[in-house]
């Protein structure tokens, strides 16, 4: 835009100061301020049609495994403004939530997480539409959970249920960004209807382990933070109408020094 708007400041001058084609008077003055108004009025038009305006449903929660990311992507999301959001989890807030989860206090202990994700994405963007649904993700509830969404975020700790809302998305035809974090470690990925997905990163659905490596490495905030960043990137690309830069690729990075790698999955 600055450009843009150079570039016809440039023309302006030529015009008028070097060339003297036309006078530079009143008229000419309201001309050129009404043709440069415009020039803004359709550059802002243009990125009001680049908004986010998908629908996304954010499942933080299935069976025993609470919420690492889920809370930092609804903030994140809430904040750019994405069309609507599903917020899903089934858990309470207790005190050993409070070192890596966004939306946890000491005020909302013992409060529904749904609920309070709600809450706090009202109090944040109200534009924003929002259903909060305080259930555990499974095979048999999916459906209705991820009923009219074009993206799902994968904000589980267990890896079971992460292929439970992939199954489910392929049969919706719904996009899945998964995330997944242990210790200072974490890795990303994006998985379209049509690929085959997960099976590439953890095996075949039948032999995956319940629990990964956060098992025995814990759950560090900024790592949390930091995926659940990328994941939303990858989120609003998607909703503007651009394809994943990560499908089928796997993001890992660690945050202790700073790598970060991506490794291609090979074609869907």
């Amino acid at each position: 835009m600055i450009i843009i708007l150079g570039v016809y400041a440039a023309l302006v001058w030529l015009v008028f100061f070097r060339l003297k084609v036309l006078p530079w008077n009143l008229i000419t003055k309201i001309a050129v301020s009404v043709v440069g108004l415009c020039i803004l009025l359709t550059f802002m038009a243009l990125l009001n049609t680049r908004t986010p305006t998908g629908q996304v449903t954010v499942t933080t929660r299935a069976g025993d495994v609470a919420s690492v990311v889920g809370g930092t992507v609804t903030e994140i999301l809430a904040r750019i403004g994405i069309g609507s959001l599903t917020l899903v989890d089934g858990d309470h807030f207790d005190d050993s939530n409070l070192n890596r989860q966004l939306l946890s206090s000491t005020e909302v202990l013992g409060e529904q997480k749904a609920a309070v994700a709600e809450e706090r994405v009202r109090a944040v963007n109200p534009a924003v539409e929002t259903r909060a649904v305080s259930a555990f993700l499974t095979a048999e509830n999916a459906p209705q959970l991820l009923s009219g969404a074009d993206i799902a975020v994968d904000c589980l700790d267990s890896i079971t249920a992460r292929f439970t809302l992939e199954s489910a998305c392929r049969k919706m035809g719904i996009i899945m960004v998964s995330a997944a974090i242990g210790g200072t470690s974490g890795q990303l990925t994006v998985t379209y209807p049509e690929d085959q997905g997960l099976s590439r990163v953890y095996g075949p659905p039948e032999k995956a382990v319940h629990r990964g490596v956060e098992k025995t490495m814990g759950t560090l905030p900024f790592a949390a933070i930091s995926l659940a960043a990328m994941e939303c990137a990858e989120v609003v690309t998607m909703a503007v109408g651009n394809p994943a830069g990560l499908r089928n690729k796997l993001l890992i990075t660690d945050l202790i020094d700073h790598s970060l790698e991506i490794v291609d999955l090979g074609p869907h």
